[in-house]
């Protein structure tokens, strides 16, 4: 990968000297290295299933985040329509249950 990369840089030097009128060498023109980084991006891989799983994976992460979110606040600010057990019900039940008799 390292070759195709100098490869590439040597063209793009001689492209750039040709058609600035430079000299024949292979020394690049000043600020041809941040003119030419600023706009060589890498070549974006093909998307292969590990990458789809894991965006997959997390953008239903973050819906059931957000799920998980309204449900709490929407609980927390509503009245619950039945009041909870009250503790005598819960030992009432508790001891028909756990009685012996």
């Amino acid at each position: 990968m390292n070759h195709d990369f100098d490869r590439r840089w040597k063209i793009a030097a001689r492209a750039a000297q040709r058609s600035e009128g430079g000299e024949s060498s292979l020394e690049t023109p000043p600020g041809f290295s941040t003119r030419i980084l600023a706009c060589w991006r890498p070549r974006p891989s093909p998307p292969t299933l590990a990458l789809l799983w894991q965006t997959l994976a997390l953008r239903t992460l973050g819906i059931m985040a957000a799920v998980l979110f309204v449900l709490t606040g929407f609980a927390l600010w509503t009245e619950p329509a039945q009041p909870a057990l009250t503790p005598p019900i819960a030992e009432i039940v508790g001891e028909q249950l756990f009685s012996f008799e």
